[in-house]
């Protein structure tokens, strides 16, 4: 066998399905893209939350933020089925103080986020 081609996805590929040109190919993080194996274009189909648990939710208009274990927050547009904007929580490795927060992630305590909040 050769490697024919080879497109980076940052991340580890758990699936690859491939039906002619096209192929879906999911990432351990939680992303499924479709890709167009000739010009290698990426659509974005589906992402998530990616470590630990979701622990935030607000409400805004037609937008719900959700912030969680993985060091990001993120904007969910409900009428077009899709996250819209994700923002990251901390670039700083640092435990806590006291105690700490029980998780199910290996990430630090400042790159987990248990509330949000949104004022319009």
């Amino acid at each position: 066998m050769t490697v024919e081609k080879s497109i980076n996805f940052g991340n580890l590929i758990r699936a690859i399905d491939v039906n002619g040109s096209k192929a879906l190919v999911g990432l351990r993080e939680g992303t499924i893209y479709e890709v167009d194996l000739g010009s290698e274009s990426k659509k974005t189909l589906m992402e998530s939350h990616s470590e630990g648990e979701v622990w935030g939710l607000a409400c805004s208009g037609n937008h719900i933020i959700t912030s969680a274990d993985d060091n990001k927050v993120k904007v969910w547009d409900y009428t077009q089925r899709k996250c819209v904007s994700t923002a990251i929580v901390s670039n700083e490795d640092r435990k806590a103080q006291r105690g700490g927060a029980s998780s199910l992630t290996d990430l630090p305590d400042s790159k987990c986020a248990r509330a949000v909040a949104h004022d319009p």
